[in-house]
């Protein structure tokens, strides 16, 4: 069978991002694709310009645990932890919104939890996150920006099913200096910046 998914500007552009804004619907039959297709493209806001739409085409996976990995937590990031949310099963209602998840941080180059848990451990592994972010480091540096990752393991193994930029990140309040160094920064007439570019430039600078 096939997962028959969206991918249009309004919900994955670089400048907004709306997950789940049109259906997925799950096609078995050959004969019933194209109904399919105009399904998910008639499935979305009303404003939408779905002749510019993509439908793209997956192999039908039935996942024991899925979720989403981010580059940061969106609301409270930190630039040393990735943020995964996970449920037990298919990951569409957490995509929709309608699934309380599993949360941790993570450390983006190893994938070891470092604050919360994952849902059903014993089938997320720690080999599994390392993966997931070893993944999501590639997709940073292809995309030049931070990225979330929808993914899912089945008795086959890992799947990354999409991926999208993440538009807007907020700094955790904890991480904000008491106070604010800019002007003595500036006053010092560095000639070159202090430190290569690294994973937290990614994040913004809030």
């Amino acid at each position: 069978g096939l997962a028959v998914r969206s991918s249009a500007h309004n919900e994955d552009g670089a400048v907004t991002s709306h997950a789940g804004a049109y259906a997925t619907l799950f096609c078995g039959e050959p004969e019933g694709l194209a109904e399919a297709i105009d399904a998910v493209r008639e499935s979305g806001p009303a404003a939408a310009d779905s002749s510019e739409m993509a439908v793209v085409l997956q192999r039908r996976i039935r996942p024991t645990v899925s979720g989403v990995l981010f580059s940061a937590h969106p609301s409270c990031a930190h630039p040393d932890r990735a943020f995964v949310e996970s449920v037990v099963g298919a990951p569409n209602a957490l995509v929709a919104g309608r699934a309380m998840p599993h949360a941790a941080g993570l450390d983006p180059f190893t994938g070891a939890i470092v604050e919360g848990e994952v849902a059903e451990s014993s089938i997320v592994t720690g080999d599994v996150l390392g993966t997931l972010c070893m993944w999501l480091r590639r997709a940073e540096e292809a995309l030049g920006r931070a990225v979330d990752i929808e993914w899912a393991v089945d008795g086959s193994g890992l799947w990354l099913l999409q991926l999208r930029p993440v538009t807007r990140l907020y700094l955790d309040q904890t991480l904000r200096p008491p106070v604010a160094a800019t002007s003595w920064f500036f006053d010092q007439r560095f000639s070159r910046p202090l430190t290569p570019l690294t994973r937290s430039a990614l994040l913004p600078r809030i």
